[in-house]
């Protein structure tokens, strides 16, 4: 599946809950006059990223009349070797150095890894709505008429409704 959207059961004002848990993407709000039900489209940033793709199917999300809640895992980690007995685990998020360091005659090596799956998530509520979203360091931006909490390291920025 390359687009997983969940919606609100009810018409009028949300109260809608985004948390991703892994690093990278982007997140969209969007507080419309013009529609009556809440949704969360979740989709790869990049087309054909398999690691984004399966933390979006493993999104877990919940519906009650005007609340919504959906949650998506941090990526699975990837463990590799580095020798006999010795290996390491990389779940995304910066540079990662492997190797024996310190010795005579050791060796190391230096790699960088991605920082993790960019999920593209974009939250449309009818004007008014309350939204949280928790997404460690991805940026945020607001359009529109949201009463919105944003825990994010990653830049949030309003924008007027008709912007693109």
């Amino acid at each position: 599946m390359s687009d997983n959207t969940f919606h609100t059961e009810e018409s009028g004002h949300a109260d809608v809950t985004l948390k991703l848990r892994g690093r990278g993407g982007t997140v969209l709000v969007i507080g419309d006059p013009d529609i009556d039900f809440a949704t969360i489209a979740l989709r790869p940033a990049q087309p054909g990223d398999a690691a984004a793709q399966a933390c979006i199917d493993a999104a877990e999300a919940t519906s009650r009349g005007r609340r919504l809640r959906v949650t998506v895992p941090k990526a699975a980690p990837i463990t590799t070797g580095l020798g006999t007995g010795h290996s390491v685990t990389i779940t995304g998020g910066g540079p990662v150095i492997a190797g024996n360091i310190g010795g005579s005659g050791n060796t190391g090596s230096v790699s960088t890894a991605t920082p993790g799956p960019g999920i593209t998530a974009e939250v449309r509520v009818p004007a008014g709505s309350q939204v949280y979203i928790l997404a460690q360091d991805t940026p945020v931006t607001m359009r529109g008429d949201v009463d919105a909490e944003i825990d994010t390291s990653g830049v949030v920025r309003t924008e007027p409704l008709g912007q693109q």
